[in-house]
């Protein structure tokens, strides 16, 4: 997963994070994607227009809903942010990569143009995994429209069991294994509670997403993502091994080198378990 959760940063909380500050790309992405996002809501909201409100309403009754894809004409910021990585299983992105409601239209209607609700994700993730499926945590149930203020109260009252690249930060919720005899990555909840809110959550992210690869279809492409990654991963985490072991700072410069090897095939995402310790080695 790539942690996106800058996108929605305020410009003082960027400014705190010397790692974002100091990329002024990034920054400018950021910018350009809150304010065209703030003008996509004005313009598109169904929250704010109420013939729409009604429009969708009684469209929905009739079973003939149809919504236009307006939320296309944000599509290029949302590349250019997950730097063409699909934020769920970091396969590449291109053009016609879809973007995903993280809340699904069927059920959060007056989300469906809400540029905090959208993700780019790969077709395999939005269309062939995850589709509709929008789980929450044991017995809350979906707000409605008239009990919506923002997403940080929406997230908080519902709780839901999938992870949103855009908020949360994987690894929290996530720890990678590497399995050095079987040559296999696996990705496994962080949390040892099984009956916490945080474990349940990366269980349900797992299993929806096919993320542990259980599910062998022709559908999937994750045979192939984990298998391109193990030896770029595997020979990295040797070499921070070695560096935590020795602490010499030619180990680090390996360490270093090696992660600017990896960067150029893999996504900041897998690296980040990598950087962060939050894997181990089998």
């Amino acid at each position: 997963m790539k942690d996106l959760r800058f996108v929605f940063y305020t410009e003082q909380e960027i400014n705190k994070d010397p790692k974002t500050a100091n990329n002024k790309k990034l920054k400018k992405l950021i910018k350009t994607l809150n304010e065209n996002g703030v003008e996509f809501n004005k313009k598109y909201s169904l929250i704010t227009n109420i013939d729409s409100q009604q429009e969708i309403k009684e469209a929905r009754k009739q079973k003939g809903l149809k919504y236009k894809s307006h939320w296309s004409d944000l599509k290029k910021e949302y590349l250019h942010i997950t730097e063409f990585a699909c934020p769920i299983c970091s396969s590449s992105l291109q053009r016609y990569a879809h973007i995903d409601h993280y809340r699904p239209k069927i059920d959060y209607w007056w989300l469906t143009y809400n540029y905090e609700n959208y993700i780019a994700i790969c077709f395999d993730c939005n269309s062939a995994y995850k589709g509709a499926k929008f789980p929450l945590f044991k017995d809350k149930k979906k707000v409605v429209l008239s009990e919506f203020k923002d997403f940080k109260e929406l997230n908080e009252k519902e709780m839901p069991l999938l992870i949103n690249p855009l908020f949360d930060n994987p690894f929290e919720f996530f720890k990678l294994i590497i399995h050095k005899r079987l040559q296999k990555i696996e990705i496994i909840p962080k949390s040892k509670d099984k009956s916490s809110f945080e474990y349940q959550r990366a269980c349900t992210t797992i299993e929806i997403f096919n993320l542990d690869d259980k599910k062998k279809d022709k559908k999937s492409d994750r045979t192939y993502i984990f298998g391109r990654i193990y030896f770029p991963l595997f020979n990295l985490a040797k070499e921070k091994d070695r560096f935590k072991k020795t602490k010499t700072e030619n180990d680090y410069s390996k360490f270093k080198n090696k992660k600017k090897e990896v960067k150029r095939t893999l996504s900041n995402s897998w690296i980040g378990f990598i950087e962060n310790d939050n894997y181990l080695i089998y």
